[in-house]
């Protein structure tokens, strides 16, 4: 039996939108209060309730997996404190009506330890991620990531040529060696850099900022000989003003509460609405680095996730297929369909056509 919680916390409540009552809380368990000093993350409750569902469900599903209101026993049954992720704590880095920067911070046990942080920005008015490339026009973009890169490439080379004077001990091997290791690092890291632009940035907006992060991500095993850490670029909101897409003004400087995203390609994010004019489901498509989507439905009163591929046959156009993998393959190594969604990009940024399932009768999609 599944039992929705909704959550509320006694640590950090800010208010995050003067024309909407929404705030930053503490997720809780109804199980274990343990649970929540262990994995602290944050809960958004509030009006209006739909965007803080949205963001709800995806902060819970990255950090947690599992689905907002559709735990067994608590939002943490996942997690065990001793693989995997072990603890997790969070911060408000800023707030605004249109707006919310939030960092992750997170402790893991793999093969050996290790701790890592991911930011998030979400628009306010829709409950919707917010991606670099959103904020940019295609030139701006270009224009923002050379000067970024520019910039980044320069640190990185006055390190090579300065390092820290506790490695260049030449009578010392393993100081020789550990430079000669660092140096190499850095030089491929430059490359990284000149070849990805900002494929691999985390974004934060704060104080009337854009701020782009990123490191050299050297091994575990050598981390110690990362002096340079994560490297921060910020302009203001005013400075970008002429590499701004249409959304990035609106959202940024004009600061309205309509702010439309392209409707030639699909964004990230969380869409909910109907089936066959009736039945209340969910689709859930989360970005990753490859430039890809890890796509997902669930039916609203059951809340299991559906795995989906994704593709974009022509711009404005989305094409959704869950496949039979048990299966026989076809000769190009195709598992047959089972169900599929075709989708039309709308300008209101929503998501409306068809579902179809084998030997059943194609039914209306509209979700936003």
């Amino acid at each position: 039996m599944t039992y929705r919680y909704l959550i509320g916390a006694l640590a950090l409540m800010l208010p995050i939108a003067s024309h909407a009552q929404l705030r930053v809380e503490q997720l809780k368990s109804p199980v274990d209060p343990k649970e929540a000093e262990t994995y602290k993350v944050p809960l958004i409750v509030g009006t209006p309730s739909d965007v803080a569902d949205r963001i709800n469900l995806w902060l819970q599903y990255e950090q947690l997996d599992v689905i907002a209101g559709h735990y067994k026993k608590s939002p943490f049954e996942h997690e065990d404190g001793n693989s995997g992720t072990t603890s997790l704590d969070y911060s408000v880095l800023d707030q605004t009506p249109n707006t919310l920067s939030l960092e992750i911070g997170g402790e893991y046990m793999g093969a050996y330890p290790s701790s890592g942080h991911v930011r998030y920005v979400f628009d306010l008015n829709t409950g919707r991620p917010v991606r670099i490339g959103d904020l940019f026009s295609p030139e701006g973009m270009a224009r923002f990531s050379k000067r970024v890169t520019r910039e980044r490439i320069a640190t990185i080379n006055e390190t090579i040529a300065q390092p820290d004077p506790t490695r260049t001990n030449e009578k010392d091997p393993e100081a020789t060696d550990d430079l000669k290791m660092q140096r190499e690092q850095y030089e491929e890291c430059s490359q990284s850099l000149a070849q990805s632009g900002l494929d691999y940035d985390a974004l934060v907006l704060a104080d009337g900022h854009v701020k782009v992060l990123r490191g050299c991500g050297f091994p575990h095993v050598i981390q110690a000989l990362d002096d340079i850490g994560e490297m921060e670029h910020s302009e203001t909101y005013a400075a970008l003003s002429h590499d701004l897409s249409s959304y990035g003004r609106c959202l940024l400087i004009d600061k309205k509460t309509d702010c439309k995203l392209p409707s030639n390609n699909v964004h990230a994010g969380v869409y909910r609405g109907k089936l066959g004019g009736r039945t209340p489901i969910t689709l859930m498509l989360v970005s990753n680095y490859s430039n890809g989507y890890t796509s997902f439905y669930f039916y609203d009163r059951y809340g299991t996730p559906i795995g989906l591929e994704l593709t974009q046959p022509s711009p404005g156009k989305v094409r959704l297929e869950r496949r039979d993998d048990a299966a026989a393959k076809d000769a190009e190594g195709n598992a047959p369909v089972l169900e599929t969604f075709d989708l039309t990009l709308g300008a209101d940024g929503g998501l409306t056509g068809q579902w179809i399932q084998q030997g059943k009768p194609p039914m209306a999609v509209t979700l936003h």
